[in-house]
């Protein structure tokens, strides 16, 4: 028997390029663990996005590449992992108020299921308390 799940599945492999249902599945999972996952961030356990953008990774991640790339740009799967990866990068810049660039500071390999975002070996900053560098090293390792 078809579930509803697998035909949601074949409609989004259908209209994401090159997507394999193993592609679908990290896809999933990554939005679910941005979505439902609690974070201990400054001190307290929190979820990385607010109330206000609960369920929402899959809009913001495409309304960014079609601000980058225009709406007529075909979406991919790598391109979604990306742009869902770098808003997690993009939200700990906003909660610690930092400005990790990416290539120096932070990383996205994009490969479908074995994308992954990493914060450079060597990352330090001296504005940040020990404790706050290892909620940073610890929400990056979630991602990993």
């Amino acid at each position: 028997m078809i579930t509803k799940e697998d035909n949601i599945k074949s409609l989004a492999s259908s209209l994401l390029d090159d997507a394999g249902y193993l592609d679908l599945n990290f896809l999933i999972d990554l939005a679910d663990t941005i979505d439902n996952t609690k974070f201990n961030i400054k001190g307290e356990e929190s979820f990385l996005f607010g109330i206000e953008n609960e369920g929402d990774v899959f809009n913001n991640a495409i309304e960014s590449i079609k601000d980058n790339c225009g709406d007529e740009f075909k979406i991919d799967v790598n391109g979604l992992i990306y742009e869902i990866l770098n808003s997690v990068a993009n939200r700990i810049n906003e909660l610690y108020n930092l400005e990790l660039e990416e290539g120096t500071d932070f990383h996205i390999f994009i490969n479908c299921i074995d994308s992954h975002l990493s914060l450079s070996e060597d990352y330090t900053n001296k504005d940040l308390t020990t404790e706050e560098l290892q909620e940073i090293k610890n929400i990056f390792e979630v991602f990993n």
